[in-house]
């Protein structure tokens, strides 16, 4: 198996299970289960009450029987198709929640599982699918991502991270894993007596203001790989913005720290744990092929073709490569099962899934390809490279709550306009054409030769679709390069474009499209871009306000983005709650419903910060009584209140209390800094937001028992919970007040000794 799963998983998945009852019985905010099963790899889809399990795949490897099993859970709980991502993982659709939980438990149980599948968490590790097959390679990554997975995922601090962590390992300088735009990218590179190492490159991505990595350290062995991984997400957790979301990955800490900063501190924070006791990474072994004997069948018709396009044999080894172009990704569940079924002859270690949609078989014997030729064939998958179904789409609006465009129906339109403009079946080979529903780069458009990324644009009163348009990206170890924008296409005008592009640069007789689009070809696009951009006025022709495959006119209305639910949501969501009781308080005045509402929320608000999730209600007020009553972050005026909140008693003559800790944990959320750590300033403005509420009164020079009439006197006039500070003499008033106000049921929380000679005695109404 590619990874093993942690004997927490099944646990973990019982805890999700628990979240998910309670949000069917209505008592779990939508927004804390979002938190919780997103880190799962759960995402709600743009159909209200449909979700999507993102599957992890380390390095594209599934075997054939977890294929055909996959198969067999998506026709039990979801769509009828497998959909192959752009980042190795396998996606199941149209999931109901309360199915979620049985499904994670069947994942399990054919050695797989859906956790880090999306969130702020270490995500699948990607590997160039030829790894092992690549004739270019200095030695297999593997096994060596296999290991690294197998410690990463058992790593608590894996699942709580400011923003996603992305790494790959390319297995070559051909970089077919996008090394060079990841978090970390990994190359292999031998070292001294051909010792297996890693060039790592650090601090890249394709999302949001994209950026390619930079170059961390020329050599690290291969066995350090975990470590060096461990130090730099120890320093993202203790330096990413968990406040702005939009702030959070690796990459941005160059604009704080710049590029050399960055680096530096990167190779500190590795250093710094080599002085720790660490266990180097051994390669994971995988299971060799089985050894065929048999004899050659007889090629079908087609084969040939096929042989030529998609088959690549090792010069050494004389197994093949084989590609397998699926056009979108999807594999139909009846197809997924025989492929996984036909596979399982083929040995156990053949499957990968490609970063473009596809699969990849590997270490096929030479003397199989007719078999294999004939098994794909029967399930219309023999179908040439080169072709429209080499075009990566994401799913976009079809499925995605950000998506604005349907990609996947612009692509479908795509096959039709290639055949109208009669390109040849060949036109897209050695082109990376990818197209995104929106600015997020989920097709990795800014990497390609040609990509496309969804907009929305207005004519006249109305809005309709359209996509940016991108060229020029660069693969390679070294060599990375963004994709720059050079003008716009609507997004009807879209694949008819793409037919023109194509044809242009087949006619230029220059094989390489990106040295003709870094020679004559962009300004050529540009201009056969230009009368896309505009479309009719509606009452012409409304069809230009229809997106590819929708029946509705074009809005671009989106869903809240779920792939980076985690901390910060959480603390919103309490946040709000809090504002929306207080201004409650504001209009209607107190009731006891609305204490114990604003109780709570202003209670959990901050724990996740202090790495406490509790699941329970007693268990928020226990959670804010360890980490912040005990801590000291809080005045320890509020035990009794929060005590009293956790054992169901009475609130409302307490509301005075219950606001001083809403308003003492907002000063502490306002005070805390992008990694949610409380700074020593924002403690104190906490303890003097609540410090200043106390009351003092001068009972010096008062005999007994007359002071301990005016200290309950003055106890009459505060709210219950409220602090009444006395100073009292030496003797007789600091030996008897304090029992007689004890005995009221009131609670002495400070009980000291002045320098001047006097006590200083603090009492809490009861």
């Amino acid at each position: 198996m590619p990874y093993t799963n942690p004997d927490t998983l099944l646990a973990e998945i019982d805890e999700l299970e628990g979240a998910i009852r309670l949000f069917e019985a209505g008592e779990l905010d939508f927004g804390i289960l979002k938190a919780r099963r997103v880190p799962f790899g759960v995402y709600e889809q743009r159909t209200p009450g449909t979700h999507m399990t993102r599957i992890r795949c380390t390095a594209g490897t599934v075997t054939p029987t977890q294929f055909a099993a996959l198969a067999d859970l998506a026709d039990r709980y979801g769509s009828p198709f497998l959909h192959l991502t752009t980042r190795q993982d396998i996606q199941i659709h149209d999931i109901s929640i309360g199915q979620i939980p049985s499904l994670l438990r069947d994942l399990a149980g054919i050695g797989l599982s859906s956790r880090g599948g999306g969130g702020n968490t270490v995500r699948n590790i990607l590997g160039s699918p030829e790894a092992g097959h690549d004739p270019d390679e200095a030695f297999d990554i593997g096994p060596w991502v296999d290991s690294l997975t197998d410690r990463l995922i058992r790593e608590k601090d894996s699942w709580n991270l400011p923003r996603k962590f992305k790494i790959s390992f390319a297995s070559s300088d051909k970089d077919t894993a996008l090394a060079g735009f990841n978090d970390l990218g990994f190359f292999p590179v031998l070292g001294p007596d051909n010792e297996p190492g890693f060039e790592l490159w650090v601090a890249g991505g394709l999302g949001g203001k994209p950026r390619t990595a930079i170059l961390l350290r020329e050599w690290v062995p291969a066995s350090q790989a975990h470590l060096v991984v461990t130090a730099i997400k120890k320093f993202f957790d203790a330096n990413g913005n968990r406040r702005n979301k939009r702030q959070a990955r690796l990459r941005f800490l160059r604009d704080r720290f710049g590029d050399d900063g960055l680096l530096e501190k990167l190779n500190q924070a590795i250093e710094e744990e080599k002085t720790k006791r660490f266990e180097p990474l051994a390669p994971k072994a995988r299971l060799a092929p089985p050894q065929w004997t048999g004899s050659v069948s007889k090629a079908a018709s087609g084969y040939d073709l096929w042989f030529s396009r998609n088959v690549e044999i090792h010069p050494k080894t004389e197994t093949a490569l084989v590609r397998v172009p699926v056009l979108l990704g999807d594999v139909e569940t009846s197809v997924a099962r025989a492929l996984g079924n036909g596979l399982k002859t083929f040995g156990t270690d053949v499957i990968r899934l490609g970063l473009r949609q596809d699969l990849v078989l590997v270490g096929i014997p030479a003397g199989r390809l007719p078999d294999l030729h004939a098994l794909l064939a029967s399930l219309d998958l023999a179908k040439t490279s080169g072709g429209v179904e080499d075009v990566v789409a994401c799913t976009g609006a079809d499925t995605c709550k950000l998506g604005m465009c349907f990609p996947k129906g612009a692509t479908r339109e795509l096959v039709e306009a290639a055949k109208q403009a009669e390109l040849p079946d060949n036109a897209f080979q050695g082109l990376r054409v990818h197209l995104s529903g929106c600015p997020n780069s989920c097709s990795q458009h800014m990497m390609a030769d040609l990509g496309f990324f969804g907009a929305a644009r207005r004519q006249g009163a109305r809005m309709y679709p359209a996509y940016r348009v991108v060229v020029g990206g660069v693969l390679g170890r070294g060599k990375a390069r963004l994709a720059r924008d050079i003008g716009q296409v609507a997004a009807k005008h879209l694949p008819v474009f793409v037919t023109k592009v194509v044809a242009e640069w087949r006619g230029s007789g220059v094989a390489d499209f990106g040295t003709w689009i870094d020679g004559p070809g962009e300004e050529r696009v540009k201009s056969i871009a230009a009368p896309f951009e505009s479309i009719p006025e509606w009452d012409v022709d409304n069809s230009f306000y229809f997106d590819w495959g929708s029946t509705e006119a074009f809005s671009p209305t989106r869903g809240g983005a779920e792939c980076s639910a985690g901390l910060f949501d959480l603390i919103e969501i309490d946040r709000q709650a809090t504002e929306k009781a207080l201004a409650e308080l504001d209009q209607n005045g107190p009731s006891e419903s609305l204490a114990k509402t604003l109780a709570f929320h202003a209670c959990r608000t901050l724990l996740v910060a202090r790495g406490i999730e509790p699941s329970t209600p007693s268990g928020v007020y226990d959670g804010f009584l360890l980490g912040f009553v005990d801590e000291g972050l809080v005045p320890e005026n509020f035990r009794d209140l929060v005590q009293s909140a956790r054992d169901g008693k009475p609130l409302l003559d307490r509301m005075t209390e219950i606001v001083q800790i809403a308003k003492a944990v907002e000063v502490l959320y306002q005070g805390m800094d992008d990694s949610l750590r409380f700074s020593n300033d924002a403690v104190k403005a906490a303890q003097a937001s609540v410090s200043a509420q106390i009351t003092e009164k001068d009972l010096r020079h008062n005999p007994c028992p007359l002071n301990f009439v005016k200290a309950k006197i003055a106890l009459e006039d505060l709210p219950t919970g409220a602090v009444l500070r006395l100073l009292l003499d030496d003797g007789e008033p600091i030996r008897n007040v304090p029992g007689s106000l004890t005995t009221e049921g009131h609670t002495v929380i400070r009980r000291d000794r002045d320098p001047a000679g006097h006590w200083v005695l603090e009492v809490k109404k009861g």
